[in-house]
């Protein structure tokens, strides 16, 4: 009984079930209480802490994740859970939006701030921009390939551009500073950077709670 309590108390909380998790892949907890834990989180009412644990369910207990078959309409019928869609984006245990974006408050990221898109997208736009983000690219988020004369080639968002020198990031790796006697060619991508599927790993309520996460950004005390 004292190990339920505990393990309960352990899960309900993102950053000890992180640690947790780090104890059961380093092989440092009894195969007893793993199994209880797996057990535990498999159900668990705290839904990133499913996902935490998910890998060590077996593929026939597995949540069913979107993949490429995704309703549009099925997802905007759900009701989306704002405070779960924060932890969902805090955490990026499903899709990594932080990588690329900012929400609110912290430095500049290589796409937009997700608490400016509420004041101009709707639900059914939010989830659009996700499905399909090379639908509608703002121009200040472009994405560009950049060829200099010693043949190396970057791409990315330029977030700067002057006489001497362009600053281009790809959100995965520090930007770069190139200087402009350098550039052999610059030309723009078709394509967004912000890439195709990934709302594939997903379930319909997650992606739900996301855009309801970004939908009420601007009643959210975000910081």
């Amino acid at each position: 009984a004292n190990h339920d309590a505990l393990i309960e108390n352990i899960l309900s909380s993102t950053s000890d079930s992180l640690a947790l998790l780090d104890e059961i892949e380093a092989g440092s907890i009894s195969p007893s209480i793993r199994e209880m834990v797996l057990s535990k989180a498999a159900k668990h009412q705290h839904v990133p802490t499913r996902d935490l644990f998910e890998r060590f369910v077996s593929p026939d207990q597995r949540t069913e994740r979107l993949g490429d078959n995704i309703n549009p309409q099925r997802i905007l019928s759900l009701k989306g859970d704002a405070q779960r869609g924060r932890e969902l984006f805090e955490l990026g245990t499903v899709a990594n939006c932080k990588s690329c974006h900012r929400f609110g408050a912290g430095p500049p990221r290589v796409g937009p701030d997700l608490k400016d898109i509420s004041k101009t997208l709707n639900r059914a736009q939010i989830l659009e921009s996700i499905l399909t983000p090379s639908s509608k690219i703002d121009e200040q988020y472009k994405s560009y390939v950049v060829q200099t004369d010693d043949g190396r080639v970057y791409s990315g968002v330029i977030k700067k551009r002057g006489e001497k020198e362009i600053v281009i990031s790809d959100g995965a790796s520090p930007a770069r500073t190139i200087s402009s006697d350098s550039i052999e060619r610059i030309s723009a991508r078709p394509t967004s950077l912000m890439p195709n599927g990934l709302a594939r790993a997903m379930t319909a309520q997650q992606l739900s709670d996301i855009i309801t996460f970004i939908e009420n950004a601007k009643v959210l005390d975000v910081r």
